[in-house]
């Protein structure tokens, strides 16, 4: 897939960043950050920005620790996220 339009999401306890960018320039640009009012609230935002955007692709941020590149507390709450919104 080398065209087309990605939406990004970087997933957070309080705010939600959201990044769009282009497949074929393999750039991004954020787009707006908005706060985390609960998972289905964030999960309904996130499936109408892709709808909006035409996106071809959602990519969601894994946060893993810099030092050994495992997973960390908050990956749990990403995974949490992922998990709804493929069941959307």
């Amino acid at each position: 897939m080398s065209k087309g339009k990605a939406v990004c999401i970087a997933y957070g306890k309080k705010r939600i960043g959201v990044a769009t960018g282009s497949l074929e320039m393999k750039i991004a640009f954020a787009k707006e950050v908005f706060e985390n009012n609960g998972m289905e609230k964030v999960v309904s935002r996130v499936i109408k920005l892709v709808s909006e955007s035409g996106a071809d692709l959602l990519v969601l941020g894994y946060p893993l620790n810099m030092e050994e590149g495992q997973k960390n507390l908050m990956m749990k709450e990403v995974e949490k996220f992922e998990e709804s919104l493929r069941n959307a």
